[in-house]
């Protein structure tokens, strides 16, 4: 393809490299380890496969977790210096060094947030999975929209949208925690704006309308 007919992507790769200086180290703590084994012992047990990516994965808490539910475990993060043989220095918006279909479950917690792009995000996580998404979001009407290095905190309505719309097909939600949304995905064939569903119906955006 000739230059003229490609994007130039020069200054969107500059405000990218920008946004990079916000990102901050998220040192463990008992609530969120204890949140985070809640839905993963909770939802876990029942997914078939074995293979694991944690995508932003911080200083890889949620292995143990992950692998008492006898999964392996495989967790990235950007610009970790940890010597830990299960986490790799990775951006989690750029995983070309996967191929399509590599893992059996993509978990996400506490991470779509901090992506200037989350559709996108969402779509390379879409391509690298063979079945599943668990994915945990800051609730807004707790956290408030605002925060460092939080660009795309979103309510439930709009979590779902973007979830449809990168084909991940929302089999399970869990409010239950004020402070998270929890949603359990299933990777599905995007076929346009409607996401997983082919055979339109009046019905389509009902859970949208009511925000569930």
């Amino acid at each position: 393809m000739g230059r003229d007919k490609m994007r130039d992507w020069l200054f969107i790769d500059r405000y990218y490299q920008e946004l990079t200086q916000d990102i901050y180290d998220q040192p463990n703590d008992s609530g969120h380890s204890l949140m985070a084994k809640e839905i993963i012992n909770k939802w876990f047990p029942d997914l078939d496969g074995n293979s694991v990516l944690d995508v932003g994965c911080g200083t890889g808490f949620c292995s143990e977790f992950v692998e008492n539910n006898k999964k392996d475990y495989l967790g990235i993060e950007k610009g970790i210096s940890s010597k830990t043989p299960f986490i790799i220095d990775m951006d989690f918006n750029f995983l070309s060094k996967f191929k399509a279909d590599t893992f059996d479950i993509v978990l996400s917690r506490h991470t779509l947030e901090h992506s200037p792009f989350p559709l996108l995000t969402l779509m390379e996580w879409h391509r690298v999975a063979k079945m599943y998404l668990l994915l945990v979001l800051p609730n807004p009407e707790y956290y408030t929209f605002i925060g460092k290095n939080h660009y795309s905190v979103m309510d439930k309505q709009q979590s779902r949208w973007l979830l449809r719309r990168a084909g991940w097909e929302v089999l399970k939600t869990d409010y239950s925690e004020p402070t998270e949304l929890r949603f359990l995905c299933r990777k599905r064939e995007r076929i346009g704006a409607e996401g997983y569903i082919s055979k339109l119906t009046n019905n389509i955006y009902e859970a949208d309308r009511d925000g569930k």
